[in-house]
């Protein structure tokens, strides 16, 4: 099966592209840039494209992978990410397309776990029982809205109540009371020492973006 990966992270990138090939893959190219894959697709035409979720500045997997589906309606897709689902990285991003297949890094305990990802995102049939995903299946459910996963974010850069209350336009009151509502819907009990309900909110915030 022929493979172009695009991973910014040198180390993983190496470490995915001597793994894959041990078990018989084909890389065809690689890139640490994301503006790269499209035109090493259609350079290559790869069965499968393997995507780091954030390439730094510039277009995300996600959006790649829509724009390698508006063009090539078979090929394989399959995205890696930290993040337990592509909403947490905060751009509010649109649903994979069709077919592309998302898998946490943490969650690969065995190379043959994303093997069989691959295989399955390449030729649409089931492998080891599974079967390929469709568009509304391949997201880790998160069940928080866009902006309570923003105002995770925000607390755990440290943000004051003032300050969050700031960037998104209304009042500390309604602030607090947004994360009184955040904290019973993620499961934290509420506690009158903010600075330690804060913490617990930063400590779940980074669990689900893979820090932790």
């Amino acid at each position: 099966m022929k493979i172009i990966i695009v991973e910014d992270d040198p180390l993983i990138k190496a470490a995915l592209e001597a793994g894959l090939n041990s078990l018989g893959f084909e890389i065809l190219a690689t890139t640490s840039r994301g503006i790269d894959a499209l035109s090493l697709v259609g350079l290559h035409n790869p069965d499968v494209i393997l995507l780091d979720l954030d390439l730094g500045d510039g277009p995300t997997g996600v959006d790649i992978s829509w724009g390698i589906r508006r063009r090539f309606d078979t090929m394989g897709i399959v995205i890696l990410s930290s993040y337990a689902s592509p909403r947490l990285i905060g751009r509010f991003l649109p649903d994979l397309p069709t077919g592309a297949i998302f898998l946490q890094k943490n969650s690969i305990t065995d190379l043959t776990i994303l093997a069989d990802a691959l295989n399955r995102a390449a030729t649409g049939v089931e492998v080891s029982g599974q079967k390929r995903p469709g568009p509304k299946a391949v997201i880790s459910s998160i069940d928080l809205t866009d902006l309570e996963i923003q105002l995770m974010k925000y607390i755990s850069m440290g943000l004051t109540n003032a300050e969050i209350a700031k960037r998104r336009f209304i009042t500390e009151k309604s602030t607090e009371n947004a994360i009184r509502l955040l904290s019973r819907k993620i499961d934290l009990h509420y506690d009158a020492d903010i600075h330690n309900q804060r913490i617990m909110i930063a400590r779940k915030y980074l669990s689900l973006i893979g820090k932790i």
